[in-house]
């Protein structure tokens, strides 16, 4: 048999029996200690259908490595060419749902050219016929429908009129909305808007006075200044003889009361 197949060993493939098993567990190999046997039959990780095999030497390692390298590959070989056919059967599934709804819309109108081609062999065929019941009591029907929805007070109108009230009413609403926000105080806005709900600790309100104050001053004193250059440029227009008569007055009165840091702070102020 073998030299008719042309191979070279012919070998049966056949379970082995429980005893042979037993029989197998309780000798270990050569070479392999009798703890190491009995601890590579508890971490067999599929009793039924593998067993322990001893590896002896860096040759059989070496070949165990290499086989279970062939055999990871095969399988990722394996699971390549699922995906790819997964990824195909998708394709063909989107394109023939594609096409599925090609042909529902193309359904769509051919029924409705065959409802026109029916409803025209109709007419031609009962043209000369007189109307019967049904179809006079069909025309009234639809008599009816299409006067209730174009008369003065009909559907269309009445839509026409509560679209145009539900938007009056939407306008409305936001002036409302908009004068109520408008008409809030100053503190009601500032509590209103999220952008100014500031969270400040005591020190921190304290320096904002003390800058809020310093500025006020500020804009106190650049206010004496200017009325008293007006009060100056007044004397320089009247003439000679005024200037003279106020000269004395001038000379006593200082030209600012302020102190030169908020003279100062104020003409920077002021400049930009």
């Amino acid at each position: 048999l073998q030299s008719q197949l042309c191979a070279c060993k012919l070998s049966a493939e056949v379970r082995p029996s429980s005893n042979q098993l037993t029989a197998y567990f309780e000798n270990p190999p050569a070479g392999i200690d009798k703890l190491i046997w009995q601890q590579a039959q508890a971490d067999n990780p599929h009793p039924d259908c593998t067993i322990p095999v001893p590896l002896v030497g860096f040759a059989e390692l070496k070949r165990r490595k290499q086989e279970q390298v062939a055999f990871s590959q095969q399988q990722s070989a394996i699971l390549k060419q699922i995906g790819e056919v997964v990824q195909q059967m998708k394709t063909g599934q989107l394109a023939i749902s594609q096409k599925l709804t090609q042909l529902k819309r193309k359904q769509i109108e051919i029924s409705h050219r065959i409802l026109n081609v029916l409803r025209r062999q109709e007419v031609h065929r009962r043209a000369g016929f007189a109307i019967r019941v049904e179809e006079e009591s069909l025309r009234c029907g639809l008599e009816r429908i299409w006067s209730e929805i174009t008369s003065p007070r009909g559907l269309r109108i009445r839509f026409q009129d509560s679209r145009a009230a539900l938007n009056a009413s939407t306008e409305s609403m936001s002036v409302t909305e908009k004068e109520n926000v408008a008409g809030l105080g100053a503190a009601d806005r500032v509590t209103a808007d999220p952008r100014y709900n500031w969270n400040l600790d005591a020190d921190a309100w304290a320096e904002l006075k003390e800058y809020l104050s310093q500025r006020q001053s500020g804009i106190r004193e650049i206010q004496h200044l200017i009325s008293e250059m007006s009060g100056t440029l007044k004397i320089m227009e009247d003439g000679p003889t005024s200037s003279a008569q106020s000269g004395n007055k001038l000379s006593a009165k200082p030209l600012s009361r302020a102190t030169p840091n908020k003279v100062s702070f104020a003409l920077n102020t002021r400049a930009r």
